[in-house]
C-alpha cells in the first residue's frame, strides 16, 4: 500500500532547481571559502558575490583582531594563550585559567565608551547622591542644563517683582533710576504733601518688566542665584526628583578627568594595564 504518493512534474521540477541551486552555492563555496548560507544569497540573487567576500573579510579580521589580543594578554600574564578565552556574553571580555579571573582588553575609544556607560548606568541608579559631597557641590554648579536653570532664575524673578505692590514697584524703579520720584508722584494738596498720589500716567507694567529684565541678565551664576535665593536644599530635591536636568556629559567628562577609565571598568583592582600595540587589559574580577 502506497502512502506517499508518487512526485508529479511540478515538484519534480521545484527538487529539480533547488538541487541546482545547492550545487551552484557549494562550488561558490569551495572557490571562494565563503559560508554555504552566503553563497546561497549569492546564487539567488540577494547578494552579490563583492558582497560576500566583504563579510568573509570582516568576520576573518574580526577573528584576527580576537587573536591578536588574546595573544597580548597571554605574553603580558606569562600564560600559554590556550589557557585564556573569549567569552560569549561580552567579545572583549577573556577568561583566565576557567574564569578565575576575567579581563576586558580593549582600545582606548572601546574603554572610553565602557566607562561613559557605567558612570551613566551609576547615576539611573543611584542618582547624584551616591558622588562625594564635594562633587556633588560641582555638580550643582557646573552640570546642570543650562537651559532649566535659566528659567528658573528667570521664574523667580518674575515672581519677586509679580508680589510687590504698585509702590514697592516704583520704589524700585526710582532705585535703578528708571524713573524720578517727581515724575512717578503728585501731589494734588499741598498741605497733604506726605501721602503723594500715584501719577495716573506711570505704567507700572513696564516699569515691571524692566526690573525683571535688569535683574535677569545681571545674574551671572543661575546655580549660585537659586542657592543664595531658594537654597542648596530647593536645588538637591529638584535633581534628586527630576534627573533630566542633569548634564550627564559633564559629568562623565569631569568623572573621567578626575580618576580616570579603569576606575570605572577595571572593577577588580581599579588598574589600568598596557599591553602592547593599541590595547590596554582591566581585570575585572
Amino acid at each position: 500500500m502506497k502512502i506517499l504518493a508518487s512526485k508529479g512534474p511540478i515538484e519534480k521540477k521545484f527538487i529539480e532547481e533547488a538541487d541546482k541551486e545547492i550545487n551552484e552555492a557549494v562550488k561558490l563555496m569551495d572557490a571562494h571559502h565563503i559560508m554555504f548560507d552566503e553563497a546561497l544569497r549569492v546564487v539567488n540573487n540577494e547578494k552579490t558575490l563583492e558582497e560576500a567576500l566583504k563579510t568573509v573579510k570582516l568576520n576573518e579580521g574580526e577573528k584576527e583582531g580576537m587573536d591578536e589580543r588574546i595573544k597580548l594578554l597571554a605574553n603580558y600574564l606569562e600564560i600559554d594563550p590556550a589557557d585564556i578565552e573569549q567569552e560569549s556574553y561580552d567579545k572583549n571580555v577573556f577568561s583566565v585559567n576557567g574564569g578565575e579571573e576575567e579581563y576586558l582588553v580593549l582600545t582606548y575609544d572601546e574603554a572610553r565608551r565602557y566607562a561613559e556607560e557605567d558612570i551613566e548606568n551609576f547615576i539611573d541608579e543611584c542618582g547624584i547622591e551616591g558622588f562625594t559631597e564635594g562633587f556633588q557641590n560641582w555638580i550643582y554648579n557646573y552640570a546642570l542644563d543650562e537651559s532649566w536653570l535659566e528659567d528658573l532664575v528667570r521664574e523667580e524673578i518674575y515672581y519677586k517683582y509679580s508680589d510687590m505692590d504698585d509702590e514697592e514697584i516704583i520704589d524700585a524703579a526710582i532705585d535703578e533710576g528708571y524713573i524720578t520720584a517727581e515724575e512717578a508722584y503728585v501731589v494734588e494738596d499741598e498741605d497733604d504733601f506726605d501721602y503723594p498720589e500715584i501719577n495716573p500716567d506711570v505704567d507700572i507694567d513696564e516699569l515691571r518688566e524692566r526690573l525683571v529684565e535688569a535683574e535677569y541678565n545681571g545674574v551671572g551664576d543661575y546655580a549660585e542665584y537659586i542657592i543664595w535665593n531658594l537654597g542648596e536644599d530647593f536645588l538637591r530635591d529638584a535633581v534628586k526628583h527630576n534627573s533630566s536636568i542633569l548634564d550627564v556629559e559633564s559629568i562623565i567628562e569631569e568623572c573621567i578627568s578626575c580618576d580616570g577609565i579603569a576606575h570605572f571598568i577595571a572593577h577588580y583592582d581599579g588598574y589600568e594595564i598596557e599591553l602592547e600595540g593599541d590595547y590596554y587589559a582591566y581585570r575585572i574580577n
